[in-house]
């Protein structure tokens, strides 16, 4: 763990925090076996990502330390800097939560009883779909199919930049009132997951999911989604 500040974030302290490989129902010391190894994530479509980010304070004070290992050069160099995870930048995390270290146990279960693991996985995102489509079923807050198209057809696209083009709308959006705000975010969240199936991340070029060994983006997949919601206003 790198503490540190971050701009944005004022006086709050930040924390580089790494998950290790260590997992076992004994207590740790600082001689347990792979306590100084981070953990490399390779379930489902993660492709050999380390498990390092950066956090708020949050419930670090709950939890008990050990003491200190020493870092080795590479470790030493490991920037507190936001990113996507590659090129030494390091997502925001938010946070520290008390689940925090759980990828150990999934990358554990993935070595070794993968089978069950994605079962129950795959058993827990269908009663998400089906608690979903119930509540979606019931949606009474969200706005007109043309009002929501009015709305994105206000992003402006003879802009080359991402900041420039969605200006305009996110002024329009500023100046309405919450519950305006709130039913096109309703809106675009169940457009996008209705676009989140198999069949589309198999349709998006180059990138498309071809198999399990193979990594899938699915950040780039949200943003082809999207992508493909704006276009329908041109």
């Amino acid at each position: 763990m790198k503490i540190g500040k971050l701009d944005f974030t004022g006086n709050s302290i930040c924390l580089l925090i790494a998950t290790t490989k260590y997992i076992s129902e004994e207590k740790p010391t600082l001689e347990s076996y792979l306590i100084g190894e981070i953990l490399v994530q390779n379930r489902f479509s993660l492709s050999n990502k380390i498990t390092i980010g950066i956090y708020t304070r949050g419930m670090i004070d709950k939890f008990e330390y050990l003491g200190n290992l020493k870092p080795n050069d590479k470790e030493k160099k490991l920037p507190l800097k936001i990113g996507d995870g590659e090129n030494g930048e390091f997502p925001l995390y938010g946070p520290v939560k008390e689940d925090i270290g759980r990828d150990a146990l999934y990358e554990c279960r993935w070595d070794h009883e993968r089978d069950i693991f994605i079962k129950e996985v795959e058993e827990e995102r269908i009663k998400s779909e089906q608690l979903w489509r119930r509540r979606s079923m019931k949606r009474k807050k969200m706005p007109e199919e043309s009002t929501f198209w009015d709305m994105i057809s206000k992003l402006d696209w003879d802009s080359q930049e991402d900041d420039l083009i969605t200006a305009p709308l996110i002024q329009f959006l500023g100046n309405q009132k919450a519950n305006i705000i709130n039913r096109f975010e309703e809106t675009l969240t169940y457009k996008l997951y209705l676009l989140d199936t198999k069949r589309h991340t198999m349709n998006i070029g180059e990138a498309s999911y071809r198999n399990d060994e193979e990594h899938f983006s699915v950040d780039y997949f949200l943003y082809v989604r999207c992508a493909g919601q704006w276009a329908r206003v041109l």
